[in-house]
């Protein structure tokens, strides 16, 4: 079994974004993935959503939440990270 870390993931955009690519990878199969976000109330509605997609889909997936990096970062093989720190309309408009 795989476990991924997704840091971040109370984004709904990030967290479903890459949630779906990894559901669609077949040799993904089985993974567990840890929902790790400082804001608890975002990440317990991406959590939410994520669990009812996985039992509405039947798919061989397992998943968790919590608000903890050292509890989140434990046995993990893949933390992928995309956080954002600041103005985000700001730092769009300095990327651009």
């Amino acid at each position: 079994m795989i476990k991924f870390v997704l840091v971040g993931a109370g984004s709904a955009q990030f967290g479903c974004d890459m949630l779906g690519d990894i559901f669609s990878t077949k040799s993904l199969e089985g993974s567990h993935i840890t929902l790790l976000d400082i804001n608890p109330n975002a990440l317990k509605k991406v959590y939410d959503y994520v669990k009812g997609f996985i039992e509405t889909n039947k798919l061989n997936f397992t998943v968790d939440a919590t608000t903890e990096r050292k509890e989140a970062f434990k046995n993990a093989d893949f933390i992928i990270s995309s956080i954002e720190v600041g103005d985000r309309f700001l730092l769009w408009d300095l990327d651009w």
